[in-house]
């Protein structure tokens, strides 16, 4: 395996890109919550209405690289130069700073096609092969997750209420309750309290004695 997927709490991240068009604006949509900086001549008009920090700026040499990214985690190499984005490159994996080259399978790290629901996140990537299949298959799954993240808030509930008990037990517990089709269909009908209820009495059922 090439790519190990992590999660990032983008709200701790600080994120520099470089370049100011469409792909830019594309990927400051997709982190919204971060600190980002944009570094380039011309902006579209879309990115200097976001929460961003713009920095109005050519690129002409490696100084002028490494002084911009000294305070980032993260690069993102979005002009429509290509010799400029090498660059950016070089200069990032000579600091040792985690990089995207967009649309590029050079990058050291790569943005997966993703749908997140009620703090679930499905995550789709095809290792920078075909982004478009990652799409369409997240497409496809999201349709699935919307049960599943209607169900979070109730199972954190019910992982509360047996906190104090043997982890291997409750383990064991959310694997038969997850099999369990009346359960879901609970949460498929909007019957939370009942979806609950029915937890709790399963958990009674298999471990308090009588």
């Amino acid at each position: 395996m090439k790519y190990l997927p992590l999660m990032l709490d983008i709200t701790k991240t600080r994120i520099i890109i470089f370049g100011g068009g469409k792909v830019a604006l594309r990927k400051i949509k997709y982190l919204q919550g971060a600190d980002v900086t944009v570094v380039s001549e011309n902006f579209d008009d879309e990115i200097l209405r976001k929460n961003v920090k713009a920095i109005i700026k050519s690129i002409n040499n490696e100084n002028d690289v490494k002084e911009l990214i000294r305070a980032s985690d993260l690069v993102i190499i979005a002009t429509n130069n290509k010799m400029v984005n090498e660059m950016i490159l070089h200069v990032c994996e000579d600091e040792g700073k985690f990089y995207n080259l967009v649309d590029d399978r050079k990058s050291k790290i790569i943005f997966p096609s993703f749908y997140e629901e009620n703090g679930i996140i499905l995550a789709i990537s095809t290792s920078g092969r075909a982004p478009s299949l990652s799409t369409f298959i997240r497409k496809k799954l999201s349709v699935q997750i919307k049960e599943y993240a209607m169900a979070i808030d109730i199972v954190e509930r019910i992982r509360k209420s047996l906190d104090s008990h043997n982890e291997e037990i409750r383990k064991k517990f959310f694997e038969t309750l997850f099999r369990n089709d009346e359960f879901w269909s609970l949460i498929k009908n909007d019957n939370m309290e009942s979806a609950y209820d029915f937890a709790m009495q399963l958990w009674r059922n298999m471990y308090v004695p009588d």
